[in-house]
């Protein structure tokens, strides 16, 4: 046991000043880590927030997108027939200005007939 006792002799004694400078110092960077957590943890906070605003923006874009979409499709179809329905009605303008048309449709319809000409009515079949 002497021989530990003489080896704790040779240890010098530190400094008490340098011991609190060693103590300061390890306070001042537990503040910085302290300081540097909060830091860290705001930016986060922000970045998310940021982060998240533009996935809610795109979002409601691409919602918004569909459905306008979703109205140019549906307004086109209604296009087609109209212009199909207009194709048919310039047609129809067209028949009517022929007069071979007109006495057709005056014999068809409304029982008309030329001088000298009988019209027999035919009854149509049914399928009893």
């Amino acid at each position: 046991m002497s021989r530990m006792v003489s080896k704790y002799q040779n240890v010098t004694k530190l400094n008490p000043k340098r011991i609190e400078e060693h103590t300061e110092q390890l306070i001042q960077k537990q503040q910085h880590k302290k300081g540097l957590y909060r830091r860290l943890t705001l930016l986060s906070v922000v970045f998310l927030l940021l982060v998240s605003s533009a996935l809610i923006t795109l979002f409601s874009q691409h919602t918004s997108m569909s459905a306008r979409e979703d109205t140019i499709r549906l307004l086109e179809k209604d296009k087609r027939v109209v212009l199909e329905e207009e194709k048919h009605l310039l047609k129809e303008i067209e028949n009517y200005q022929d007069d071979a048309f007109i006495a057709e449709i005056a014999r068809r319809d409304y029982f008309l007939t030329f001088p000298g000409e009988t019209r027999i009515n035919v009854p149509k079949e049914s399928d009893d």
